[in-house]
């Protein structure tokens, strides 16, 4: 069969197996491009998913702008100078340290009578037993 440039029966059977192989390939290349298309069409779905994620980025910046006119219509008007603020005054337990117009320590020129002399504490004034 050579001289008649035919092909022999082994001939014909190595062509068979490679048109086979060829087709197995072919089918597996196909199951590939099946794939790839379900997994190109939930990511088409992603973009529904972009849309949601956005309307929600809007409404998360609407309320943020809300909270903020919030913000500021509570914040306290400021003080004015002239307003009376509370003063700090020591501990009873931290006596004010003594100055030289100041008695022993521990008094002050208010503890005293109007005379400068002092009276020890829980005295009864003259005064106080008359009334």
């Amino acid at each position: 069969m050579g001289a008649l440039n035919l092909p022999s029966a082994a001939d014909l059977e190595r062509l068979t197996r490679r048109v086979r192989s060829v087709s197995q390939r072919l089918e597996g290349i196909e199951d590939g491009v099946d794939r790839l298309d379900r997994s190109l069409t939930s990511v088409s779905g992603a973009v529904g998913l972009e849309e949601r994620l956005e309307a929600i980025e809007r409404s998360l910046e609407a309320i943020a702008a809300d909270v903020e006119k919030l913000a500021k219509a509570a914040k306290p008007a400021p003080r004015r100078r002239g307003a009376s603020k509370p003063r700090a005054t020591a501990p009873a337990s931290m006596p004010s340290a003594p100055t030289a117009d100041d008695g022993p320590p521990g008094e002050t020129a208010d503890d005293g009578p109007p005379g400068g002399t002092a009276r020890p504490a829980g005295s009864a004034t003259a005064e106080a037993t008359t009334e």
